[in-house]
């Protein structure tokens, strides 16, 4: 729904957006404890799901209005989930490749003016480690990653101004 809206700028795309973030993403959100970022049902706990509601989260922040009431919600739910999520790729190594990336690629191009916020989440440092899994993947002959995110790997290579070095 945040990209229809992006795309289309029909503000019905972002009310469903923001309704469905506020009814069924963030309430599912554990806010403290040791587990304090993690997703209550085991579904969406696992590191795939997990960044596919970051990605949506990254994406419905970037297209919110500076002014709209939910924008600090949104912004609180998707700290405290990058925070858990990338600590654990920084600690433990890498558990799923794509939708990682593809939420980090996505993260740093919606932050790329908010320094602070990339280095609270530590995004730059995971999506490091991620990075040098797939290259080295390759440089192996194997194919790190579905078409879609080779693809935004592959941009943001060329780019040269996203996955920081080691």
């Amino acid at each position: 729904m945040a990209k229809a809206y992006e795309v289309t700028r029909e503000l019905r795309y972002l009310d469903m957006a923001i309704h469905r973030a506020q009814l069924g993403v963030i309430p599912g959100q554990l806010t403290d404890g040791p587990n304090a970022g993690v997703w209550l049902d085991a579904h969406n706990a696992s590191p795939q799901f997990h960044y596919i509601m970051m990605r949506g989260l990254t994406r419905l922040f970037g297209v919110m209005p500076a002014d709209h009431p939910a924008r600090d919600e949104v912004l609180n739910c998707l700290q405290l989930g990058l925070r858990v999520r990338n600590q654990e790729i920084i600690d433990r190594g890498v558990s799923n490749k794509d939708k990682a990336i593809e939420s980090l690629l996505l993260v740093h191009s919606v932050f790329r003016n908010d320094p602070s916020f990339i280095k609270k989440t530590r995004s730059s440092e995971s999506l490091r480690i991620i990075s040098e899994v797939v290259s080295d993947e390759y440089r192996r002959k194997r194919y790190p990653l579905p078409p879609r995110e080779w693809g935004l790997f592959l941009e943001a290579i060329v780019s040269d101004s996203v996955i920081p070095k080691s």
